[in-house]
């Protein structure tokens, strides 16, 4: 006859190798494949010794770290859940629903951009661009037709100023501007009178010689003001340096335009006691602190600074350089965003000197 099967159960390890339930006489037992026993520890029991279950146990257990852990019956479960307490309706947590056509609340927006200066006296390149470079477009294009002039009163006039200036203003008849920014002008309304403008041109005498003209039939004069931005250096030193600035309404097309007159520090280049990047922060500050969002910009003046130099590197960060005149190395320059009438730029904008050391600079702007 053949011999009888082996033992498994009996077999050293062969349950751990194999994973195999076997049957003894002393009821089933599973051991778990693959993970070594404790020592000591014992199978777990499924069934009682006769093959019957226990009275007032469980039909079931599981092997839980070689702990025998008893399974809730389904009556058991049932019963726990009536004892347990019903639910809070105000704290439990809303189910979304899906394509609900209820309405979403908006994601927050961005806070808005501040056209003031900063904590610390600064702007950003966003904050110049949303107040400095937002002049307002479409209707009616507004030509505009600016004039800087470095007049010389002194140095090249001399005290005869009613006939020695006679050529200077003849340059400033001939342009027929609209608006006029005038360096080392000690007396504009004689400038006017003596060229029979003054019933034309309205007028604002400003700082440290500097001077505004504008066509008073045309537009109107909003604001005013200035500010000094440099002082000369020592070892040629005339005094502070300002600009001088006005908002003008164009009384037809209602356009505005933040017209800045501005006569550089000595020496030429240097930017003054304080250097030329500072001087063209502050030019920069004084606009931006007092322009208005939808002004057309406009910057001129006798710089005594030439291109390439810090000041007008600085300048050209935020603001285009329209033109420059050639004089003692071309030290006169025009800024703004607006586009030049017909859009040529090579268009011969001196008017000349007048025997003065200074050129006479006009650009027509469209706005």
């Amino acid at each position: 006859s053949a011999p009888a099967p082996p033992n498994l159960a009996s077999a050293p390890g062969a349950a751990t190798k194999m994973g195999a339930c076997c049957s003894t006489k002393q009821g089933a037992v599973v051991q778990t494949t693959g993970r070594p026993q404790a020592p000591g520890a014992q199978p777990v029991l499924l069934e009682g010794s006769a093959g019957k279950r226990p009275a007032g146990k469980t039909p079931a257990h599981i092997a839980n770290g070689g702990e025998a852990v008893p399974i809730q019956s389904p009556d058991r479960r049932r019963e726990a859940a009536k004892a347990a307490p019903a639910p809070d309706p105000a704290k439990a947590k809303p189910v979304p629903r899906k394509n609900s056509k209820e309405p979403t609340a908006p994601a927050p927006s961005a806070p808005a951009l501040s056209l003031e200066l900063n904590a610390d006296g600064s702007f950003s390149e966003a904050q110049w661009k949303a107040k400095a470079l937002s002049a307002k477009q479409g209707g009616q294009p507004l030509d505009i037709k600016a004039l800087t002039f470095n007049l010389q009163w002194k140095s090249c006039h001399g005290s005869s100023v009613d006939a020695a200036l006679s050529s200077a203003i003849g340059l400033v008849v001939a342009a027929a501007a609209d608006l006029v920014a005038l360096q080392d002008c000690e007396d504009v309304s004689k400038v006017l009178i003596h060229g029979k403008l003054h019933e034309q041109y309205g007028y604002i005498q400003g700082p440290h010689s500097l001077a505004i003209a504008f066509q008073s039939a045309a537009w109107e004069l909003l604001a005013e003001g200035a500010q000094v931005v440099a002082v000369d250096e020592a070892a040629e030193f005339a005094g502070s340096r300002s600009v001088q600035w006005a908002r003008l309404s164009n009384k037809e097309s209602r356009k505005t335009v933040f017209f800045m007159n501005h006569h550089g520090p000595l020496r030429v280049n240097s930017g003054g006691r304080h250097g030329g990047p500072a001087t063209a922060a502050r030019i920069l500050k004084a606009i931006f602190c007092n322009v208005q969002p939808g002004d057309a910009v406009i910057l001129l003046g006798s710089f005594n600074a030439q291109v390439g130099s810090q000041t007008i590197r600085e300048l050209e960060r935020f603001l285009v350089r329209t033109s420059s005149g050639s004089a003692l190395g071309g030290v006169d320059h025009v800024f703004s965003a607006l586009e030049l009438a017909g859009g040529d730029s090579t268009v011969p904008n001196s008017l000349g000197t007048a025997g003065c050391e200074h050129e006479a600079l006009v650009s027509t702007f469209r706005a």
